[in-house]
């Protein structure tokens, strides 16, 4: 009996932040607060060989706020075929499973409480 709730906890824990984050994407759509604009502009620069800047040609500044998004972000501009808006998206989803799935695991190394009855 407790194996079963014990995995029940762990689809859960993984189950849970993935529905909301769907219902969250599919409620805003391709919406993206602008800062996620900057973000893509540096990415996009970067990917295509003109340096961490806004705009190619132009001085660098460090105009963004999440330098490992610009990473994870540059890839995707070489490739093509997914909108920067949906890519984060995808992103975001991956990233949730595998904390969840992480958080699953770290709490399957906890015992449970010893049956006082």
């Amino acid at each position: 009996m407790f194996k079963y709730r014990a995995f029940l906890l762990d689809v859960l824990v993984i189950l849970i932040p993935c529905v909301i984050f769907i219902v969250h994407a599919a409620r805003w759509g391709t919406w993206i607060v602008d800062d996620a604009g900057i973000s893509f502009a540096y990415s996009r620069n970067f990917a295509h060989g003109y340096g961490l800047v806004s705009q190619a040609g132009k001085a660098p500044v460090e105009g963004y706020s999440n330098f490992t998004w610009v990473l994870l972000l540059a890839p995707f501009f070489l490739l093509g075929g997914l909108g920067p808006a949906l890519v984060p998206k995808i992103l975001s989803f991956l990233l949730i499973v595998v904390s969840s799935g992480d958080i699953s695991q770290e709490n399957a190394g906890i015992k449970s409480p010893p049956n006082i009855a």
